[in-house]
């Protein structure tokens, strides 16, 4: 279910509820507006800063075009013992083609021309698409960079041509088989987030150029005292240079061209994705129970450590995924509320009943005046 919400005021009386099948075995898009294609939403939040915003103007009423089955077999295992559960589809729209990873099964990518959903090309794991051993469900957002798609899977990571799904490159390094987590592009780059379940580990990487395959980083262990291991979906954010990652329950500002750390803050803050806009932070702290924005801009640095302002803090819960844009802080929270606070101060604006709890795969998406809402 989607929920259209007004950007700058709460209104009963402007809701439209609309059937929205991005949730489960297929996909159905509304009718596209007459500047349709004009935007490119190459990753999970549309873009590194994640505003969740788009260029593109969507006027409701909207009705579907069409809809779309995934038909390939996928991995039972175990004589049939794993029965595939509903899973979000995810998707990016890039140079025309819509291209998405997610659903039965989280080893292929498919990409579909979204004028009609004929399938362009569908890309699979090398090696355990279909291996029939285990059922391979997990959420990992792929992203699109520089004529590329970019993704994290079983065991690989991979980057393919986006307009043909030819000229794979693949790389051994997720270590598992459900590499839960995210991708995000900025600047011709590429970073590549991703858990280990083999060895409970988790995977960070800087892909340099993703046609040529070059890829810098590598894993992380958990110290069990500040650090765990996070098994949840993930998106870095990107802006001005920094990478805010969200790794072992610990977020972290990373220098976007070389990986270097350049400071760490809390704990135990699990399945939460930044967003960033003018060297503000916004980040849900699970173990703090709260929305928190962060002066990264004014981080201090001594021998006794690396101090981040807090610039507000504001009880919530579950606040997974927020959205940026316009100087207001879009997100969801598991008591089923939409709110938007101001991101200068916190204060809340406006909030709005939906009446399901948000979880982190639930992530707003703004066009024009209107706030689309997964319900």
């Amino acid at each position: 279910m989607f929920k259209l919400v007004p950007k700058h005021k709460k209104s009963s009386s402007a809701l439209v509820c609309g059937r929205y099948a991005a949730l489960t075995m297929l996909i159905a898009f509304g009718l596209l507006s007459q500047r349709a294609y004009a935007d490119d939403w190459v990753m999970a939040f549309h873009d590194s800063r994640h505003t969740g915003q788009t260029s593109e103007v969507v006027t409701p009423p909207m009705s579907v075009a069409w809809t779309w089955t995934d038909t390939e077999p996928y991995d039972i295992g175990s004589g049939g013992k794993f029965i595939p559960q509903k899973r979000f589809w995810l998707p990016v729209y890039y140079r025309g083609k819509l291209c998405f990873q997610g659903g039965n099964n989280a080893d292929r990518i498919f990409c579909l021309n979204p004028a009609n959903g004929a399938k362009i090309w569908e890309w699979s794991n090398p090696g355990y698409a279909q291996a029939g051993t285990y059922l391979f469900q997990f959420d990992n957002y792929p992203s699109a960079v520089n004529g590329r798609i970019v993704n994290a899977s079983t065991n690989f990571t991979a980057s393919m041509d986006a307009a043909t799904g030819l000229d794979s490159h693949i790389t051994f390094n997720t270590n598992g088989g459900w590499p839960s987590g995210g991708t995000a592009s900025w600047n011709n780059l590429a970073y590549l987030q991703y858990v280990r379940t083999d060895d409970n580990t988790e995977g960070f990487n800087i892909v340099q150029d993703p046609t040529a395959w070059t890829l810098s980083g590598g894993y992380l262990n958990p110290d069990s005292i500040t650090t765990y291991t996070d098994y949840s979906f993930r998106v870095p954010a990107v802006d001005n240079d920094t990478v805010y990652v969200n790794i072992l329950g610990q977020l972290n500002a990373l220098d976007a061209i070389t990986g270097r750390g350049i400071w760490a803050w809390n704990s135990t803050d699990f399945g939460a994705s930044p967003a960033v806009s003018n060297g503000i932070v916004y980040f849900y702290s699970g173990s703090l129970g709260q929305m928190t924005a962060l002066n990264a801009a004014q981080a201090a640095f001594s021998t006794s450590g690396t101090q981040v302002p807090t610039l507000w803090a504001v009880p919530m819960d579950s606040a997974y995924s927020p959205i940026v844009s316009d100087g207001t802080v879009y997100v969801g929270c598991a008591d089923g509320f939409f709110y938007a606070l101001d991101a200068a101060t916190g204060a809340q604006k406006w909030s709005f009943w939906t009446s399901t709890g948000f979880g982190p795969l639930q992530i707003p998406a703004i066009s024009g005046d209107l706030i689309y809402v997964p319900g």
